[in-house]
């Protein structure tokens, strides 16, 4: 597993559509309005069990978040791009102890290169309850 560093640390769960079972670290700064930094993913393959680090997602996306994490195998015809990870903001904290409330962690990590860039142009600042993912029946 990949060194803790300082700040907040999340992990989530997710079986992959390769019969894997993917464990994410979603790490970055604990103060309200921090944003991620990065994503460290490792898979455990349930035929074999050897842990291995993901450095490519191949044709699957994740989307990550307070009410549901889950993976899709991606093809031509969605409008999701693979090799990506989707997250929202699960800072619970921020959506109930401040002013504006959450929502404002949002966006779309590579995981080859580190990146991150928004996915949602809009305010959510619901004091209620964080961003949730609807997840499709393709």
């Amino acid at each position: 597993m990949p060194q803790r560093v300082l700040g907040r640390k999340q992990a989530y769960l997710v079986q992959s559509t390769t019969g894997s079972l993917s464990v994410m670290s979603r790490q970055g700064q604990q103060e309200p309005g921090a944003r991620t930094s990065r994503f460290d993913v490792v898979a455990i393959y349930l035929e074999t069990q050897p842990w291995t680090e993901v450095k490519n997602l191949k044709n699957t996306s994740l989307f990550l978040g307070w009410n549901s994490s889950f993976s899709l195998e991606i093809n031509e015809k969605h409008h999701i791009k693979s090799k990506r990870i989707y997250f929202t903001d699960d800072y619970l904290e921020s959506s109930r102890h401040t002013k504006n409330g959450g929502g404002k962690d949002m966006g779309i990590y590579h995981l080859e290169d580190g990146k991150i860039e928004p996915h949602f142009s809009g305010k959510s600042y619901s004091h209620f309850s964080p961003p949730l993912w609807i997840e499709p029946n393709f």
